[in-house]
């Protein structure tokens, strides 16, 4: 789904902000790396925003990591181990790996 058709739509925001309300607030009790999938994954079936083959990617990862929908898109993004994750995402679609820089900005 688009984002720009999902932002215009007011009974898809308010369908977001109904839902992803009491989530935030449950992961401000408790902000943690884990419940940030958790939630994240939570949000995104609840709020209709995750179709059935983004469910199925997301609830597989489980064996090798966490994974979550990346808001809004037909995408996710997952920690855990690269390699198995990796052989199971190729089995859905285009595979695309970006790391964290630990280092900060610099001029390269």
């Amino acid at each position: 789904m688009p984002t720009r058709a999902v932002l215009r739509d007011p009974a898809i925001v308010a369908r977001i902000n109904r839902v992803g309300a009491p989530i935030v607030d449950e992961f401000a009790r408790d902000p943690t790396f884990e419940r940030l999938f958790d939630l994240g994954s939570r949000f995104a079936e609840d709020a209709g925003l995750a179709n059935k083959t983004l469910l199925e990617v997301v609830r597989a990862s489980r064996m090798f990591g966490r994974a979550t929908m990346a808001m809004l898109g037909n995408s996710v993004f997952a920690t855990g181990n690269s390699a198995q994750l990796a052989t199971l995402f190729l089995k859905f679609g285009t595979l695309q790996r970006c790391e964290v820089d630990n280092e900060g900005a610099r001029v390269l």
